[in-house]
């Protein structure tokens, strides 16, 4: 099967061998461009071996938004790979407001790169943040497993282990979040994971899409870290998150890029509460963000009357009294209007 459409390079840099660095993968579209742009710059600014940046974009990519990456790819000295696939096979699957068709391209994805030799990828969502040098992590033996991965954070203590491993029918408790993958290439491939995950999603619809089956495919087959050190998302409690993070991830729907978590920050104490330590990466966000070519755009307007409340909540907590009662009202009409 042609998966591949078209492959542009952003760059002139000449590659002769992409295994001699460390390969970023991230699926996007038009929609989530900047939170896929602050990714990779926090992935550049804090990586000691070389990279290449590989990202599969569904639909058109603005050429406002081309130039942007084309920003990147010189200012680091780094190839940025931008692929167009042929989704007609995962088109029909489950999606809803937070996950598209986009995020299975991570299915087809290593299909591809496998075409062009590559032996490993580290597949990023485009909500995760880069605080650390995780060249060392990216270069772990992956020898007779297809992944390295982490533990999934939910705010339920013991909620996978006591319930979702075991509807899922898996034999063991190890149930980890896919938005951080790092993949044999070869093996993915060899054992045809892409292609087994799709025809799971399309005979059943499970509660986290391709989550939830990657994880029956792949139980027994992965290097799983206990710790959320690569993948700490926002339901991890302030007791296990470890002293060192190099991977953040900003699961659930308050994004670092809206304007309800724009107020966000480690000295909002009034918010202090067992999940606190996430409050300083929303301000870490912000920063790579500020460095970016995406520096003067805008956050994204509140989108419902709960956005709206958190962030006139947010306005009061930091003294800014008037700010907090003119979006007060604009909850108040969004409240209404639903």
């Amino acid at each position: 099967m042609q998966l591949l459409k078209k492959r542009k390079f952003l760059s002139d840099l000449e590659i002769h061998d992409f295994n001699d660095r460390a390969n970023i993968l991230l699926c996007s579209d038009k929609n989530v461009i900047r939170g896929l742009g602050v990714t990779i710059v926090s992935v550049l600014e804090n990586m000691t071996m070389p990279c290449a940046i590989h990202i599969a974009f569904n639909g058109e990519l603005p050429a406002e938004e081309e130039g942007r990456l084309t920003q990147l790819a010189k200012k680091y000295k780094v190839p940025f790979c931008i692929y167009w696939i042929d989704d007609s096979s995962i088109q029909r699957l489950n999606s809803n407001s937070y996950i598209t068709v986009t995020a299975y391209y991570r299915l087809l994805m290593p299909y591809i790169m496998q075409e062009f030799d590559i032996k490993r990828c580290l597949y990023l969502d485009t909500d995760i943040l880069c605080v650390d040098d995780i060249s060392e992590w990216y270069v772990q033996p992956l020898d007779n497993v297809i992944a390295a991965v982490s533990k999934d954070a939910t705010s339920q203590p013991g909620l996978r282990e006591s319930q979702t491993c075991r509807k899922l029918g898996m034999k063991g408790l190890k149930y980890f979040n896919s938005g951080i993958l790092l993949i044999n290439l070869n093996s993915y491939v060899k054992s045809d994971i892409g292609k087994k995950a799709i025809e799971l999603c399309a005979e059943q619809k499970f509660g986290e899409m391709d989550q939830d089956v990657l994880n029956i495919l792949l139980e027994g087959q992965v290097h799983f870290n206990e710790s959320y050190a690569y993948n700490c998302g926002m339901s991890a409690r302030n007791s296990e998150v470890p002293e060192r993070i190099y991977l953040v991830h900003f699961t659930g729907a308050k994004k670092p890029w809206k304007l309800c978590t724009s107020e966000l920050n480690q000295g909002t104490l009034a918010f202090f509460d067992e999940h606190s330590w996430k409050y300083a990466y929303y301000a870490f966000w912000r920063k790579y963000a500020n460095i970016s070519p995406w520096a003067k755009v805008p956050f994204d307007e509140p989108k419902n009357y709960r956005e709206w409340r958190y962030l006139s909540n947010m306005y009061f907590k930091n003294g800014k009294i008037r700010l907090g009662i003119k979006t007060y009202f604009k909850y108040l009409s969004y409240k209404w209007k639903s």
